[in-house]
C-alpha cells in the first residue's frame, strides 16, 4: 500500500528523515537544565569531589579552612598574579573579609542572588560551600 503523495521511495527517507531530525531537535532543545559555558570558553572538570565522612562546619577558621580552600579554587584568577578577574581579590584576608560584606562570598560560591557561580566552570562541593557559609556567619574571622 503506498501513500498517495508519496510517489517514490526517496521521498519517503526524506520524510523519515525531517521526522527523526524533528525528533532529535525537540528533545535536544526541551533541555531546560544546561549550564555549559558561554560561546568561546572551554569547559573545565567539573568533577565535585565529597570528602569522606561529616563536614565540620563548626570549626571552620580563616587560615585551616578558607584560605585553603581559595588559594585552591579562586586565586589564579582572583589575585594580583591572576588579574584580579572583576576587582575581586582573594589573596589576602582583609581583602576577603571585604568580600564577605553582603554575602558576595556565598552568593558566588552558590551560584545565588544573580551572582555568577564561582568557581568558573566548576563548581566546590557542597561541604566547602557550607564551610564558608559558615566562617561568614561566624563573623568572618581572622583566625
Amino acid at each position: 500500500m503506498t501513500i498517495f503523495w508519496l510517489k517514490r521511495p526517496s521521498q519517503l527517507c526524506i520524510l523519515i528523515a525531517l521526522v527523526v531530525i524533528s525528533v532529535c531537535t525537540l528533545y535536544l532543545t526541551s533541555c531546560d537544565n544546561f549550564s555549559g559555558p558561554a560561546r568561546g570558553i572551554e569547559k573545565k572538570d567539573t568533577t565535585t569531589i565529597i570528602p569522606a565522612g561529616p563536614c565540620d562546619t563548626a570549626s571552620v577558621s580563616y587560615s585551616k579552612t578558607i584560605q585553603p580552600l581559595l588559594d585552591k579554587n579562586c586565586i589564579s584568577c582572583h589575585s594580583d598574579a591572576g588579574g584580579n578577574i572583576n576587582g575581586v581579590n582573594l589573596s589576602a584576608y582583609n581583602t576577603v573579609r571585604r568580600n564577605t560584606i553582603g554575602n558576595r562570598i556565598v552568593f558566588a560560591v552558590q551560584g545565588s542572588d544573580g551572582i555568577t557561580q564561582m568557581p568558573f566552570g566548576s563548581r566546590l562541593n557542597e561541604c566547602e560551600i557550607a564551610q564558608i557559609r559558615s566562617w561568614v556567619r561566624q563573623g568572618a574571622l581572622n583566625n
